[in-house]
């Protein structure tokens, strides 16, 4: 074979195979022509490609009927499926590609990432056949008992990936982020604020609920009710541009009556102060919970940052352990705070 055609070859063969591994067993391939516009690529290199997958053992042929995917699963390598949700989230994003690069790393299984619309995940999780996959990593951001029984009914192994649900004999990976605004809270104290606020400059889903819950039950058992500006984002959608738009509004009409906060993401906070001057920024002492470091905090300062290698180490080490047969469990990744923008991290 010619040593061009045979690199078509290879590379087709690779994109199959991902993708065919995600298809229900017993499932017939679309008709060749489909498969030569899907995969812009010519008939004899998708002849050769699908001839290696048949070799493989993961397809097999009925006459006068077509190629289908074969039902012995054990020709087949074991496939995990991440179900995130599809909002341009910069933490989400650093956190899907160290977790695929992560199983990569390994290779014990074929792995696949597909996001979801929030709005319509129950309709998309009752299209998904019990084939898909030998484990789902699920990361919610809008959760109930809906979902959590359709899931269940899948027959598959779920694992919860950062979705605030506490659920009994489930396998979770929680990366705790209650102990966000505790951290949070914590700190301001320690710098002697009394008047305080949090801000919610995110979509209020399971995880940024836990964030708030934490930073405002802390202050509570300190004696002190700190104010709450909700920005009232929907969706990740420009949700930085549209919360600074808030935020200026809002101060337009309510004065700073606070001297520390806690900021679900402090990015538009930071950019509106800065707008209105060194007077008011060295009123404010702001704690991003963001998650990601924002060098541009005005000091003193702290970020409240994942712990993203030790969380992705921990999942795939999990999934890891579901194949073999054994129970992931509670796995607990708490955070790390960062204080006045420094490198020196003080893991709580």
């Amino acid at each position: 074979m010619p040593k061009n055609i045979r690199a078509q070859v290879l590379n087709l063969t690779e994109k199959l195979m991902q993708d065919f591994l995600f298809y229900a067993e017993g499932k017939r391939l679309p008709s060749y022509r489909m498969l030569l516009r899907r995969y812009d690529c010519s008939r004899q290199t998708l002849t050769l490609a699908l001839q290696e997958l048949k070799q493989k053992g993961i397809l097999r042929t009925e006459s006068r009927s077509g190629m289908f995917i074969r039902k012995d699963s054990k020709m087949r390598q074991k496939r995990v499926l991440f179900l995130r949700v599809d909002w341009p989230c910069l933490h989400a994003e650093l956190f899907s590609r160290q977790i695929r690069a992560e199983f990569q790393k390994r290779n014990f299984c074929a792995y696949s990432e597909i996001r979801y619309d929030p709005e319509n995940l129950n309709d998309s999780l009752r299209r998904l056949e019990p084939s898909i996959a030998d484990v789902l990593v699920v990361w919610l951001e809008k959760g109930d008992m809906e979902k959590v029984s359709i899931l269940a009914h899948l027959g598959i192994p779920v694992v919860f990936f950062d979705s605030g649900m506490m659920l009994y004999n489930a396998s979770i990976l929680d990366l705790q982020q209650e102990m966000f605004g505790m951290m949070a809270a914590e700190y301001l104290l320690k710098k002697g604020h009394r008047k305080t606020a949090v801000i919610v400059t995110e979509p209020f889903g399971l995880t940024c609920r836990k964030k708030v819950t934490g930073f405002l039950n802390y202050m509570r058992v300190n004696g002190i009710e700190p104010g709450l500006i909700d920005c009232q984002q929907r969706n990740g959608e420009a949700s930085e541009a549209l919360a600074e738009d808030f935020l200026e509004e809002y101060f337009q009409n309510n004065p700073f009556d606070f001297s520390g906060c806690f900021v679900t993401n402090s990015i538009p906070l930071v950019r509106l102060l800065k707008k209105k001057g060194e007077k008011v920024e060295k009123k404010i002492c702001i704690v991003n919970g963001s998650g990601l470091l924002n060098s541009d905090l005005l000091a003193p300062s702290a970020n409240i940052l994942f712990d993203i290698d030790s969380a992705v180490v921990a999942l795939v080490d999990g999934v890891e352990a579901i194949l073999r047969g054994e129970p992931f469990g509670w796995r607990t990744i708490p955070p790390k705070l960062v204080i006045e923008s420094t490198e020196s991290v003080r893991k709580e």
